[in-house]
């Protein structure tokens, strides 16, 4: 009983998978040269411009970013902070990372480290080993070191034999709150000089700087 209800759910996440895979191919071929020419301000007014469905648009695109891996993360959160409030940007971006990071995850599971290799040339982490020995920690470890690439990580730790739950887990407690400091810098982006502004630099340098501490003192190799 309990062994098909793990065929049941291993199935069913691999039709999720491959609905969104569908979702995303679709908006990417029809949204294509805005793809290519990607910079905050045409983001911006793409998503602006889809006028009551720009919340869904934007996660949407924010989901797709594991299949166009140039759109960086802090862009989307910025983006979303300035389009929607620190609030509901930070909650958008949230669920982005979610369903970007579950994407990655399951598509290295499914189609293995040759996909995963033409998709982060080269760019992707040994860490099997310590993976297994920290689980959650070290996942929302590596996601708070700003200088790691979220998409590559996803699709990294998709080869590894973390489960899901630790995964997403570790990797939402990780962004939280680098992820608030830009929805905040998002909102306020054109008023360099208010306390909310600097505040959010202040707090993006010192996770910067926390997240160099913490990877020199503990290795990931």
């Amino acid at each position: 009983m309990i062994y098909k209800k793990r065929v049941n759910c291993k199935f069913a996440i691999k039709i999720v998978v491959i609905c969104m895979l569908i979702i995303q191919l679709y908006f990417i071929i029809k949204y294509r040269t805005t793809l290519l020419g990607i910079n905050k301000e045409c983001l911006e007014n793409f998503i602006r411009n889809q006028g009551t469905l720009s919340k869904f648009i934007f996660v949407i695109v924010f989901a797709l970013k594991p299949l166009v891996i140039v759109i960086p993360a802090m862009l989307m959160t910025i983006v979303g902070g300035s389009l929607f409030g620190p609030l509901q940007g930070l909650l958008l971006s949230l669920i982005g990372f979610f369903l970007s990071g579950t994407l990655a995850f399951f598509l290295a599971r499914l189609l293995g480290e040759s996909f995963v290799d033409k998709i982060v040339k080269g760019k992707g982490m040994k860490m099997d080993k310590v993976i297994n020995k920290n689980g959650v920690f070290i996942i929302a470890l590596i996601r708070f070191i700003p200088v790691f690439h979220y998409d590559i990580v996803s699709y990294t730790l998709g080869l590894t034999k973390i489960k899901y739950k630790d995964y997403i887990l570790g990797s939402i407690l990780g962004v939280a709150i680098e992820t608030a400091a830009y929805a905040y810098l998002g909102e306020n982006i054109f008023k360099p000089h208010s306390p909310e502004f600097i505040i959010s630099i202040l707090v993006i340098i010192i996770l910067g700087v926390l997240g160099w501490f913490l990877a020199k003192k503990r290795s990931f190799k």
